[in-house]
């Protein structure tokens, strides 16, 4: 009888979404599912579309973040009349349920995002980041919500720095091919 009711528990507790941290204060856990898309095409999509900065030193960073979009943008992604229903189903889904698991590997980019991140012959006092941090797809694997960060720094005014936090949506044609379909600026500076 004790092994059972033990059993019972143990399998309650399992299936529950919460755990109790340090502080034995109960926190939701978000799910995070296993990428079914190759998100370095993403990456390759953003660098190869961006690439005409010919004149900035181009830089590229993955920095997972926990919440990718802050809450507070909600009933702006809802009332966007720029993006598709699908595509602000997905972004409301990054904001509530987490992001996509995913081990960036820079050798997994394409040839010519390589190029554009080899930077050795290239001398200019201004540096374009690209931070990724975060990517979502949808059931079907065919649209992809991603965060992104664009810093412009100009290393002669050091404390010269403009970009803009995004939100990039992803489809792919039928050529499977993955292209840029839509995005919205969170913030600019």
């Amino acid at each position: 009888m004790k092994k059972s009711i033990a059993i019972i528990l143990v399998i309650m507790l399992s299936s529950c979404k919460e755990t109790v941290n340090s502080n034995n204060k109960v926190v939701n856990q978000k799910t995070k599912k296993v990428a079914q898309v190759d998100y370095h095409k993403i990456m390759d999509v953003v660098l190869d579309t961006f690439s005409i900065q010919h004149d900035k030193i181009i830089y590229l960073e993955y920095e997972p973040s926990e919440q990718p979009i802050d809450s507070k943008y909600r009933n702006y992604i809802l009332e966007n009349p720029r993006l598709e229903e699908s595509e602000k189903k997905l972004a409301i889904a990054l904001l509530e349920t987490g992001k996509d698991s995913f081990n960036f590997d820079r050798s997994k980019l394409n040839q010519n995002s390589q190029e554009i991140l080899k930077n050795t012959d290239k001398t200019t006092d201004k540096n374009l980041t690209y931070y990724f941090n975060s990517f979502l797809s949808n059931k079907e694997n065919d649209l992809v919500v991603s965060t992104v960060g664009a810093i412009m720094n100009n290393e002669s005014y050091s404390t010269k720095n403009s970009g803009a936090e995004l939100i990039m949506f992803f489809k792919k044609g039928s050529d499977n091919q993955w292209k840029l379909s839509n995005f919205i600026s969170t913030i600019e500076y």
